[in-house]
């Protein structure tokens, strides 16, 4: 995906990290899209981790300070 963390725009090096939540699902919602508004709703976007109520959520990303850009690993 990312050649030896290199920023694909600036060609900077990324950081790797993450991107973090407690108890409900990550996930990307395309613009014009709500939010869904509970747990117990459909999802409205693409879920980037499992839901664990019991466990941190968290999904890696690179991340350019440069390009202030985050580049995630599904």
């Amino acid at each position: 995906m990312i050649d030896n963390n290199i920023c694909p725009y600036c060609g900077n090096v990324m950081k790797l990290g993450y991107l973090g939540g407690v108890r409900y699902q990550l996930e990307w919602i395309p613009e014009g899209k709500k939010q869904r508004p509970t747990i117990l709703s459909k999802n409205t976007g693409i879920p980037l981790n499992k839901t664990s109520i019991l466990k941190l959520n968290k999904v890696y990303a690179y991340y350019c300070n440069q390009c202030d850009l985050f580049i995630i690993r599904k």
